[in-house]
């Protein structure tokens, strides 16, 4: 019985291990999270990861929640921005750092910047967007979202009279380049004008980008798991697996209760008789028979002399039997005398 429940049990485990690898590894029919790299549905980012990397281009994940001081950093639609990231964000701009900033809410980095959001509109590329995107398609560029009272006209790439939708901030050795269309850089939007905006860029900043995993505003399938390697994912949850079974197995016990042996134990009457026997053998009887009847002689006191030949045949006694003989005389004798029957 207990087999068979262990065979069940085991089955259940295996069948929870093989859902949770099934939810990791997604099939590159399945849309994946939104704004990720691995997002395959119209919000994800797979795209642009294919554009880039056809031109030779190494593209990668950052899952922190500051950027080096080099190279095109990504964010598209980032949300919960700190303070201290957007500084540390701008320390690097400021060293030599590439963004490339994608977003429609505001944040403490759209603040810091003095970017302020306004009401759809459709724009179309200036001399100067031009001239940074020449792959751009000269057709107007429908955002839902443009940036208002832009700091510079000058910087505008995108954009109308009175928005934009993409705009250059340059900043110390670096810059920051904003559109308020993230649907742009997104599966949705990369064949289009996309990639026209985000290869330009990656090919002037060396060649190396990372895509702001940490912020993105995509949720990712499995909350904050989904923000590691694959690979490490995975190990978590073997390493989850094989905790819940050490668990498991510790708080069950295994195998039947092993019964007491009933040659361990012996009573009291197999212990006086081993006893007995042992000073029958060894003839030694009469080291228990004298004391013994040394103590009814003290308990006899004076009056000892009635049980004198009863006394004597208990120190003398061959065998035990005999012994038990002279015990009950004298226990007779005692009766009698304690009792007052003289």
């Amino acid at each position: 019985m207990r087999r068979s429940r262990d065979l069940w049990i085991g089955a259940a485990m295996l069948a929870l291990a093989a859902a949770g690898i099934g939810l990791l590894v997604s099939s590159p029919h399945t849309p994946g999270p939104a704004y990720r790299l691995g997002g395959h549905g119209s919000l994800g980012l797979s795209g642009l990861r294919a554009g880039l990397r056809a031109a030779g281009i190494d593209v990668s994940e950052s899952v922190t929640p500051t950027i080096p001081g080099h190279g095109l950093t990504v964010s598209v639609s980032p949300r919960s921005f700190s303070h201290d990231e957007s500084a540390a964000w701008l320390r690097s701009v400021r060293a030599g750092a590439v963004v490339l900033l994608a977003a429609d809410t505001p944040s403490a980095l759209t603040q810091a910047l003095g970017l302020r959001f306004g009401f759809p509109d459709e724009a179309r590329p200036t001399a100067a967007g031009r001239r940074a995107f020449p792959g751009l398609e000269p057709g107007r560029v429908v955002a839902a979202t443009t940036f208002a009272d832009v700091p510079s006209r000058d910087a505008v790439l995108i954009g109308t009279p009175d928005a934009a939708v993409a705009v250059l901030i340059p900043y110390g050795r670096g810059s920051i380049w904003a559109i308020s269309q993230p649907r742009l850089l997104t599966n949705s939007g990369i064949a289009a004008d996309g990639l026209a905006i985000a290869l330009p860029l990656a090919a002037r900043a060396g060649g190396t980008v990372r895509v702001d995993a940490f912020h993105q505003g995509g949720s990712p399938t499995l909350g904050s798991l989904a923000y590691l390697p694959r690979w490490l994912q995975l190990v978590i949850l073997e390493a989850g697996i094989v905790a819940v079974l050490a668990a498991f197995a510790a708080a069950r016990r295994l195998g039947p209760l092993a019964a007491d042996d009933p040659a361990a134990g012996r009573s009291t009457v197999e212990l006086v008789r081993s006893l007995a026997t042992m000073h029958r053998s060894a003839g030694r009887l009469q080291a228990a028979t004298r004391p013994l009847s040394a103590a009814y002689r003290a308990r006899l006191g004076g009056l000892a002399v009635r049980a004198e030949p009863a006394l004597h045949d208990l120190e003398s006694a061959a065998s035990a039997a005999a012994a038990v003989r002279a015990c009950v005389r004298i226990e007779e004798i005692t009766r009698r005398v304690t009792g007052g029957d003289r």
